[in-house]
């Protein structure tokens, strides 16, 4: 019996006497209903995805730079120097290896 193949309804006898019933409404369940039409166990499924085009690399504010580089902007804005130093805590530590700036072993700074 393939309960789950279309919507119905299952009857179940709760009581001694008849007519002491319950009835269930069980819907339609298969990988269709369940959004998986395209899913295997073996991976030869279909994936929907497609590669970027030129114009996806516009609408996403991608712009050449220099040789191979390219710069994006989601419009978020970099971090400064205050705010990663707003961050710390009491008794962070700050490891800045090749750090030549002077920045690091001045003041209060503990460098490893």
């Amino acid at each position: 019996m393939n309960v789950l193949a279309k919507d119905g309804s299952m009857k179940i006898q709760v009581g001694a006497n008849d007519g002491q019933t319950i009835t269930i409404d069980l819907k339609k369940i298969d990988s269709d209903t369940l959004g998986l039409s395209g899913f295997n166990v073996n991976g030869g499924g279909a994936v929907a995805n497609t590669a970027a085009t030129k114009d996806d690399l516009v609408a996403a504010s991608v712009s050449a730079a220099v040789g191979n580089e390219y710069t994006v902007s989601a419009g978020l804005s970099k971090s400064t120097a205050a705010d990663v130093i707003a961050s710390l805590t009491d008794g962070a530590t700050v490891t800045a290896a090749g750090v030549s700036n002077g920045f690091c072993c001045r003041g209060n700074w503990r460098c490893l």
